[in-house]
């Protein structure tokens, strides 16, 4: 969405009178669907134009057409602000602090709301007053098969959050928010990237705000589908989880949450430290074929531990970080839970064909299309003797 010219736009803060709400959109990622998202906002909803504001925060160096047709779309109270900034979170956390509004809604440019988004915003704080806020629903659109295993992949852990979680109920793609709670607890850590979502949930539990759900104010979230941009998602949390997780110990919420993964073995992911015991592994290859042993303290003979050893460290040697690794295994992952649940489904559609078959069908026949292509080879099955022989009708 960049031509390299810099975008023409004022910072100025939101005038008063302050609205109901304010809605933040950043240009970050919009996917193509920036013009929908705004359209949505301002021409397809049902609640009072004059009771909600749009702020949208785009990035310094941006598409003037497209500025111009979005601000061409925008009512007389709505604003388009240019920030120092790409990243998603930068951009609406800057854009949070220029609002007037008594709730925050926090959205992506990439977010097509429902027309009765509003009201249901307004039902949703009508029956929980003790809500400081809530998020609300999420529903996938999807284009290519990528899109689809994306959207399988988040969404599971989206509704877990959401519905069970004790207080990991922050969604950026749809976050609503009381301005006086949002600023009490600090806002969004633009340093965390996208791993900041879990951060401001963490700080608004430990300020003891109650933070709900509420699916009928839902939005429809585009999955990209690219894994370009896949793995540079994944990458950004990852940084966010790993830099939040070197800080966890001066971090008043940093008791709530669990160190991850690669931060407990990032040791063991440090090309430095993958190439050092390589070479130790080999400087004791001559020993370890001299001897016959068991390994100490094992059964296990010492040729396969070392073996085990050599390809253990020699991933992290050759693979930095051994980032690349685990989205290539988490990528096949997502790939292997789909193929499985898309073969379930095609088994669950063939079943009522295989129930007629039966248990005495000799091995060598059960896969011929001959003995399952009709029913009424069921009856020359069940005539059919346990040593595969067939016994003469009558």
């Amino acid at each position: 969405m960049t031509d390299g010219r810099p975008c023409p736009l004022a910072d100025t803060r939101e005038p008063d009178p302050p609205a109901r709400f304010s809605i933040l959109i950043p240009l970050g990622f919009t996917r193509g669907l920036a013009e929908q998202c705004v359209r949505a906002w301002t021409a397809e909803q049902r609640y009072p134009r004059d009771r909600y504001k749009l702020l949208i925060a785009a990035p310094a160096r941006c598409d003037v057409a497209e500025i111009a047709l979005l601000g061409s779309m925008l009512g007389a109270q709505d604003q388009i602000v240019s920030i120092d900034a790409d990243h998603d979170i930068t951009l609406v956390a800057e854009a949070a602090r220029r609002v007037r509004g008594e709730v925050l809604i926090f959205t992506e440019g990439h977010c097509i709301p429902e027309p009765d988004f509003l009201q249901a915003c307004d039902r949703a704080f009508a029956e929980h007053p003790e809500w400081a806020g809530f998020s609300g629903g999420s529903k996938p659109l999807v284009h290519n098969l990528l899109s689809e295993i994306e959207a399988e992949m988040y969404v599971d852990d989206i509704e877990r959050n959401l519905r069970e979680h004790p207080w990991l109920t922050v969604l950026d793609q749809c976050f609503v928010v009381k301005r006086t709670a949002y600023e009490t607890s600090g806002g969004l850590d633009v340093r965390f990237g996208h791993f900041a979502e879990h951060v401001l949930a963490a700080r608004l539990h430990r300020a003891g705000m109650a933070i709900g759900f509420d699916p009928r104010a839902a939005i429809a979230h585009h999955y990209v589908g690219d894994i370009a941009e896949l793995i540079e998602f994944a990458r950004d949390y990852g940084h966010g989880q790993a830099s939040f997780a070197s800080e966890a110990g001066s971090d008043p919420c940093g008791d709530l949450f669990s160190p991850p993964d690669v931060w407990r073995t990032r040791i063991a992911v440090e090309p430095a430290v993958g190439r050092r015991m390589v070479r130790l592994l080999l400087a004791d290859l001559p020993a370890v074929f001299r001897r016959q042993r068991s390994a100490p303290g094992t059964t296990v003979p010492r040729k396969r531990v070392w073996l085990r050893g050599l390809a253990r460290w020699s991933r992290s040697a050759f693979m930095p970080g051994g980032i690349r690794l685990r989205l290539r295994v988490l990528t096949l992952k997502a790939r292997s839970l789909r193929l499985r649940a898309w073969l379930g489904l095609r088994n669950r559609r063939r079943a009522p064909r295989a129930c007629w078959q039966s248990t005495t069908l000799p091995r060598r026949w059960a896969g011929s299309r001959r003995w399952r292509s009709s029913p009424q080879s069921a009856s020359r099955a069940t005539r059919t003797s346990r040593s595969g022989r067939r016994r003469p009708p009558g």
